[in-house]
């Protein structure tokens, strides 16, 4: 969602919160309450999908993602490992106004320490599942 339209719906949650909500009575509170946590859920604190894409080196990960972004976004090699310690990339589609972000992942099998940071990265970020 972009900034501009989040904007927009801060301010009048954050009005419910401060100047309705103690003026209602405890149930209904309550229950306007749950509502509002509701509304920020679904708008205020909504973000792309996440995934990241995880295999052996040369397994064509890298090559996947510049297929699904259409343009060179992660740099290949046919024998020597390209991604450094895994790198996110956004992807915004523009017809439909909707975003993803991609993980590129180190080859699997390419050293313990390197493999820790990339699942650092993914940790970091949260990714929804695994490629």
């Amino acid at each position: 969602m972009p900034s501009i339209e989040r904007e927009n719906l801060e301010q009048p949650i954050e009005l419910i919160k401060e100047k309705l909500m103690p003026r209602l009575p405890g149930p209904l509170r309550n229950k306007v309450d749950e509502e509002v946590y509701r509304l920020e859920e679904l708008f205020l604190r909504s973000r792309p999908p996440r995934f990241a894409v995880v295999g052996r080196r040369g397994s064509g990960k890298s090559t996947l993602l510049n297929a699904v972004f259409s343009s060179p976004v992660a740099e290949i090699g046919s024998v020597k490992a390209q991604t450094g310690q895994g790198s996110w990339h956004m992807y915004h589609h523009e017809e439909k106004d909707s975003e993803m972000e991609v993980l590129d992942t180190r080859g699997l099998g390419e050293g313990s320490a390197l493999w820790k940071t990339c699942r650092r990265k993914m940790h970091s970020k949260k990714s929804n599942t695994l490629f």
